[in-house]
Parts: C-alpha cells; sequence; structure tokens
C-alpha cells in the first residue's frame, strides 16, 4: 500500500507541476482552462487504476511465490518423514533383537533348551509383536508421507489460484475503470 500511496503522491505532484509550469492555476483547471476537469479526473483515474492494477498482480503474486515455497517445504518433509520412519523402524528392530537376545540369554544361563516350549513360544511371540510394531510404523510413516504430498499439492493448487485472481482482479479493475471513464465521456471525442 505503500508503493500506491508514494505513486499516487507522485501523480499528483507531477499534475500540479504540469499545470504550474503552464500557468494553468486550479481554479482555471477545475473550470476547464487549459485542460478540461474531466481529463483530469481521468488522468488520476487512469493513474490510480494502473496503480491499483501492478499492486494486485504484485500482490497475487507474492501470495503466489509463498505458497509454492510452503510447497517446496512440505516436500522436502517428505523426505524427512521418510528419514525418521526407517529410525524408528531401526530403533524398534535393534529393541527386538536385544529383547530377544535377553530372553535367549537368561534362558540359556537356565539351562533351559531354546528350540521347543516356552522359550520358542515366547521367541514367536516376539517376532509377531515387533512384526506388527513394524507395521504400524510404517503405516505411519507412509500416512505422514501421504499428508505432506497432499499438502504440497494444496499449497501448489492455492499459488495457482492466488494468481489467476489476481489477474482476474486486475483485468476487473482496468474494465471498471474504462467503464467509469467512458461514462463520463472522457473516450468520446476530445
Amino acid at each position: 500500500m505503500e508503493i500506491v500511496a508514494s505513486a499516487a503522491s507522485a501523480l499528483w505532484a507531477g499534475a500540479t507541476t504540469v499545470t504550474s509550469a503552464l500557468g494553468v492555476t486550479g481554479a482555471t483547471a477545475a473550470t476547464g482552462g487549459l485542460f478540461g476537469s474531466s481529463s483530469w479526473l481521468s488522468l488520476l483515474q487512469g493513474g490510480a487504476s494502473a496503480l491499483s492494477v501492478v499492486s494486485g498482480l504484485a500482490a497475487g503474486e507474492e501470495k503466489s511465490a509463498s505458497l509454492e515455497a510452503s510447497a517446496r517445504d512440505a516436500e522436502l518433509q517428505v523426505s524427512q518423514e521418510r528419514l525418521a520412519g526407517e529410525q524408528r523402524q531401526s530403533s524398534l528392530r535393534r529393541a527386538a533383537a536385544d529383547q530377544m537376545a535377553e530372553r535367549d540369554a537368561a534362558y540359556a544361563a537356565s539351562g533351559i533348551d531354546l528350540s521347543f516350549g516356552t522359550p520358542q513360544i515366547a521367541k514367536e511371540q516376539d517376532i509377531a509383536d515387533s512384526s506388527r510394531a513394524l507395521g504400524i510404523e510404517q503405516s505411519n510413516t507412509e500416512m505422514m508421507v501421504a499428508r505432506r504430498q497432499e499438502q504440497a499439492t494444496e499449497y501448489r493448487r492455492a499459488s495457482r489460484s492466488a494468481r489467476r485472481s489476481a489477474t482476474l482482479k486486475a483485468v476487473m479493475s482496468g474494465v471498471e475503470t474504462g467503464l467509469s471513464m467512458n461514462r463520463r465521456g472522457s473516450f468520446q471525442g476530445a
């Protein structure tokens, strides 16, 4: 908005400079002296409209760029989620292996045969529990990866929408200005 305000101020200052250089006072310009008031209003309205269009397009492009950056961040998080999932699965495997090794060592120290009976059942149960935990972890990882990918897609969709919306608003602003100027008679024979 600061850009628009400074541009409007510069446009007004330029108009004042032109009128004073030509010896036209505000009252003379307002009464249709050298330039008709409709011409000045049209000039100012056209300039303000142009600034508004440029400002709107710039804001839309800025929002679009911000959303694209968010999409890239979400895509980077996909890789991070996969890596974190692999690390958690490795940790689960190590913990399961350590637990089985401790149990086997305890049974062996007691002189119990590890190939059948309770030790074998406990080992099978540990393997089943470990497989279940790894499956849950894998599902969680896949869910988080899919969520990040969906976020990236949504950010990209919003980015395109912001760009289209800014362009449409700019076109509509230009059309409104043209219609307003036409109603005032700015485009009918000078």
